[in-house]
């Protein structure tokens, strides 16, 4: 039995929808019905997950209208760029994944997510619910209950053509390659994983207050709400939290909104529980500012937490909002709090005063650039006196006295109005909030403090500090080697040409010479892989979060690129090496190859999907051969009870799309069939995630030692020596001759061979020669190093090339990574690296292993004991 929850989502407003915003929050269930309340969350099982992977597919059918340059392929891939959002936060252990094309009626026994289309309400553009086990909750590998979630599904408008309801600063529902388009997703997947709505301007707060954007699709709040939903890699370690109560009259304030604000930063927040009690965890070092708001009581969209009986416990009454500590409304009132990694600060208590309703609330903050209005506003720190406009429900009440910039400008001072103006824009009144740079500001966030003579109320983010104007395209020029030249002012050796929902490649800025103003260039690029005919809209973004659309002429009448002339796009998908093979038993896993001679096959762009997520792409190669097309290698595994059936199959590169239907069939398990498990592991060292030659692997399966004959492996074609055979083990030498990059492994148990698979087979690892205390003593065995001490790893087989590029080498201790370390070159020729680092001062005694990667290698651990800290006593 399951349930079907599901929050609706509009596009965005500028001045007439009223939408809702809030704290990172989960779906609550309380185990009991008195304080301590124990909490379980709706999540995915990560055990049934193949790889902890949620994957999502899209409903082959796709819209039935688009506007002007927009396509199915564009929307497939910003459906793609918004799965990699979620994916590639580090401290999550659910990994998201898009698996391409879905038929109608598909089912699946595995978990997953599905986009699918519908007709929606005018200016809906999408909504997103998921399924839930009725049964009780069940126990995760750390001892916490939770609620697993069987399927979530994001249904989009059907109509992404302009359309009545509420416009935003981008057009109305669509096109899917615009910014709003691409938050929406981000936030709309959040959902699907577990996720309700904030109140902090992070991706997961609606389009009132959300201040995300292309550059930056996820704030805090965000990496906080999915990785305590989902922790990995020793998190929260090297974070903090703030705890504390909410009272009113005595009594628990329920599903208060607790929001820790850094200055110039990002906010991260939570609701209490039904005794006021609360813990925002999950913090970045540094002095927060805390304070307390009500939710919104007909716009808040969040689904309150369940009883033990499944009886909704619904948010306690509206009060009167205030900064830490209690009754603090003015920045000289609040009291900082110093959240240092890894540290727990309490007894940050709230005692609040009810009142009979909210006055201000559900507020959005635009800028106005002559042509167009902006959300958030963003604001030019060099130009003497700005604007800002808000929207909301009570922002020109005659009880507001005041408005406040809360980010410290570079002398310490904040912001504040020299003047408020309310004027009426189409059926809205407008707030307009002059501020006058008395203090230079400084680049990033801003926070409104918007000051009543009875409450406050305060809007993360409202404001983006910049330095530059937005950029401007004014020309793009096709090349003959197939780039493209893109010229216009604004543009920096960090901006990103996008062609609809894709970048170019290989960007190479050159600035105007003969521009005296130095605000003039070029951009050349390589466009993604796209189809013929297809004429995409180019646009500009910049790592500061301002992109050519902020001109209203190049959003109403953008420049465009036209692909040349080209055959549909078409490929070949053989299984198992052989194009006999059409069918893949439940539980067995193979290779996939897939050759096209007319699709541009390009890393980071070509994916493949099977239309159920019973069918795992478990990992995906593009092979450049020095002569020939590339073509695509990978591993498919079909999950041991997934359902019999015949799915589709797709393969997508860029713009270019391929459906093949029939794609694969799932047919029974064959008991005599040997059947290799993936991964493929490192033998004896499973902590080292990498093979190599002359490494020791283990397969892992089922049938692979047979009654008779003798059990082979070759890895590229060449003969492995096989060490050791059982019924369900089978371990082997990686062949010296192997060269690095995906290669194919075949197994035959004596009697049967299984279904080939690929394995990654990579350079040797990092070694962790020496370890040298700042003393200078060498570490190991019994000598020890005090918590706190400067230790410097000598690490040798690794290029001293990485110093150039030091994001490719990562250091971990005791499982947690490092998020500081400096590498230099060893100087006595050996061309060893030395990285040093301060060992966490929270470790005591104990003897903890210290890795080393490169390009997520991993190297053998080297283990360091530390001392006992001291304790001194006195009579």
């Amino acid at each position: 039995m399951t349930g079907m929850k599901k929050l609706a989502l509009l596009a965005g407003s500028l001045a007439l929808a009223v939408t809702p915003s809030a704290a990172y929050y989960h779906y609550v269930h309380y185990l009991n019905s008195a304080s301590p309340y124990a909490v379980a969350f709706e999540k995915f099982d990560l055990t049934a997950l193949p790889d902890n992977t949620v994957t999502f597919f899209v409903a082959d059918s796709g819209p039935t209208s688009y506007t002007g340059n927009d396509s199915f392929p564009s929307l497939l891939e910003q459906i793609r760029n918004a799965t990699r959002v979620w994916n590639s936060v580090a401290s999550s252990g659910l990994r998201v994944a898009f698996g391409g094309l879905q038929t109608a009626g598909t089912q699946q026994s595995v978990p997953g997510g599905q986009v699918i289309f519908g007709e929606l309400p005018p200016g809906v553009l999408a909504y997103a619910g998921h399924s839930v086990s009725t049964a009780a909750p069940v126990a995760a590998a750390d001892g916490t209950q939770f609620v697993p979630i069987l399927e979530s599904t994001i249904t989009l408008n059907i109509n992404l053509t302009p359309q009545g309801g509420g416009a935003s600063s981008e057009g109305y529902t669509g096109p899917s390659y615009s910014e709003l388009f691409f938050t929406v997703l981000v936030h709309e997947i959040g959902h699907a994983i577990g996720l309700q709505h904030t109140y902090t301007a992070a991706t997961m707060s609606t389009a009132v207050s959300r201040a995300t954007n292309f550059s930056r699709p996820l704030d805090a709040d965000d990496i906080a709400g999915v990785s305590l939903l989902y922790p990995a890699g020793g998190f929260p370690a090297g974070y903090g939290s703030i705890g504390g109560q909410v009272t009113s009259g005595g009594q628990g304030v329920h599903m208060a909104s607790v929001v820790a604000i850094l200055p110039n930063g990002s906010a991260v927040s939570n609701l209490t529980n039904p005794d006021g009690s609360y813990e925002i965890d999950g913090l970045p070092p540094g002095n927060y500012w805390v304070y307390v708001h009500p939710l919104p009581a007909l716009s808040a969209n969040i689904t309150p937490p369940l009883d033990p009986n499944n009886n909704a416990v619904e948010p306690s009454g509206p009060f009167v909002s205030t900064f830490y500590p209690s009754g603090a409304w003015t920045p000289s009132q609040f009291t900082p709090v110093a959240v240092a990694p890894g540290a727990s600060v309490g007894g940050i208590d709230f005692s609040v005063t009810p009142r009979s309703a909210l006055e201000i609330y559900d507020v959005s903050s635009y800028s106005w650039n002559g042509t167009n209005y902006i959300q958030p506003a963003y604001l030019n720190l060099n130009t003497p006196v700005e604007t800002v406009v808000a929207q909301g429900a009570g922002v020109t009440s005659r009880s507001l006295m005041s408005v406040t910039a809360l980010g410290l400008g570079e002398s310490g001072a904040f912001l504040t109005d020299y003047g408020l103006k309310v004027y009426q824009d189409v059926s809205t009144e407008l707030l307009a909030i002059y501020l006058d740079y008395q203090a230079t500001p400084v680049p990033g966030p801003e926070h409104l403090l918007f000051n009543l003579s009875d409450d406050i109320f305060v809007l993360p983010q409202a404001i983006q500090m910049v330095q530059n104007p937005p950029p401007t395209i004014t020309g793009v020029t096709p090349n003959q080697d197939g780039s493209v030249t893109v010229a216009g002012t604004g543009f920096g050796a960090g901006s990103r040409v996008f062609f609809d929902s894709l970048p170019g490649e290989s960007a190479a800025y050159a600035a105007n010479t003969s521009d005296p103003t130095g605000q003039s260039g070029t951009v050349t690029v390589m466009p993604p892989p796209g189809f013929g005919g297809q004429t995409s809209t180019v646009n500009v973004y910049n790592p500061d979060g301002q992109n050519s659309t902020f001109l209203l002429a190049q959003t109403t009448n953008p420049l465009t690129y036209s692909y040349p002339p080209s055959n549909p796009a078409s490929a070949t998908i053989v299984i198992g090496g052989s194009p006999q093979l059409t069918a893949l038993p439940q539980g067995v896993s193979s290779m996939v190859q897939v050759t096209s001679s007319n699709m541009q096959f390009m890393d980071g762009l070509t994916s493949l999907g099977f239309g159920s997520g019973d069918v795992a792409v478990r990992h995906t190669w593009v092979v450049n051969p020095p002569s020939g097309p590339a073509y695509v290698l990978a591993n498919v595994t079909a999950a041991p009870y997934a359902i019999p059936q015949t799915t589709v199959a797709s393969v997508i590169s860029g713009f270019q799309v391929y459906e093949q239907n029939p794609g694969i069939q799932v047919v029974a398990a064959n008991p005599d069939l040997p059947v290799i498990g993936l991964p493929v592991p490192n033998a004896f060292y499973p902590v080292q995630n990498s093979l190599y030659p002359g490494a020791i692997a283990s397969v892992y399966g089922q049938n692979l030692q047979a009654s008779t004959g003798t059990a082979s492996i070759t890895v590229q074609g060449l003969s492995s020596q096989i060490l050791y055979t059982s019924p369900a083990q089978v371990n082997f030498v990686i062949p010296a001759g192997v060269s690095t990059g995906p290669a194919v492994m075949t197994f035959q148990n004596g009697a049967t061979a299984a279904y080939p698979v690929v394995v990654q087979i990579d350079p040797p690892p990092p070694v962790i020669a020496n370890v040298v205390s700042a003393s200078g003593a060498a570490l190991g065995g019994s000598q020890a190093a005090p918590p706190g001490d400067t230790i410097t790893l000598v690490v040798t087989g690794v290029d001293p090339a990485v110093l150039s590029n030091p994001s490719r080498v990562a250091v971990a201790e005791g499982g947690v990574s490092i998020p500081s370390f400096t590498m230099t070159q060893a100087q006595d020729g050996s061309g060893d690296l030395l990285i040093q680092f301060v060992l966490t001062a929270s470790v005591s005694g104990l003897q903890v292993p210290v890795t080393v990667s490169l390009d997520g290698d991993l190297s053998m651990p080297y283990y360091i004991t530390i001392a006992v800290a001291s304790v001194s006593s006195s009579n």
